[in-house]
């Protein structure tokens, strides 16, 4: 997957927590504005478990896996490890801050399992520093797509959208221009 696929993906991941974390499904309320902190957060949670998660996949991939020739079963297993991670995170912030209990932890396994599965089976033979450089730079890739979807609905809320476009027309023109945006600065490095 290149670097447009990799941009989409973040793209497509953070629209759907958009949608997800909204307040509610009635379609009037369905893409109103978070807080940015509150998208921040999630976006940090998010990088957490993929960064305890790639570690894990290289543990795992390193003492088990290679060894035996099982290569085939990286994806499966690394979406029991975001699960794993997911859990003892979630565990240990509870523990340390109980504000942490009302955070959509299914919502932060499911982004890390998504994302992590996707990057970390393409380089298998990468050791434990890229592994963690990769987890932990994918976490921060989504947090920004994440980032800068909810400042384009905070700005566009007091702009005057049409009628036609409010809600989910919207954030899916957002998200096209945003992936237009990055694919044309992916493009700027290259020759």
């Amino acid at each position: 997957m290149g670097q447009d696929g990799l941009a989409a993906l973040f793209l497509a991941t953070a629209l759907g927590n958009s949608l997800i974390l909204g307040q509610g499904w009635a379609l009037d309320r369905l893409l109103e504005p978070r807080a940015l902190r509150e998208a921040a957060l999630h976006g940090v949670l998010t990088a957490l478990v993929m960064t305890l998660a790639a570690a894990g996949a290289w543990l795992l991939r390193t003492l088990l896996l290679q060894p035996f020739g099982l290569e085939l079963y990286a994806g499966f297993a690394l979406v029991l490890l975001v699960a794993a991670a997911t859990a003892a995170a979630a565990s240990a912030l509870r523990r340390w801050r109980a504000g942490f209990a009302a955070t959509n932890w299914w919502l932060i396994a499911t982004n890390a399992g998504v994302i992590g599965t996707t990057v970390q089976v393409q380089q298998s033979d990468t050791g434990l520093a890229a592994s963690l450089v990769i987890g932990f730079g994918s976490g921060c890739a989504f947090t920004l797509a994440l980032l800068l979807l909810c400042g384009l609905q905070r700005r566009l809320q007091p702009a005057q959208v049409p009628a036609a476009f409010r809600g989910l027309p919207i954030a899916l023109l957002n998200t096209g221009l945003l992936a237009l945006a990055w694919s044309g600065l992916t493009g700027l490095g290259q020759r």
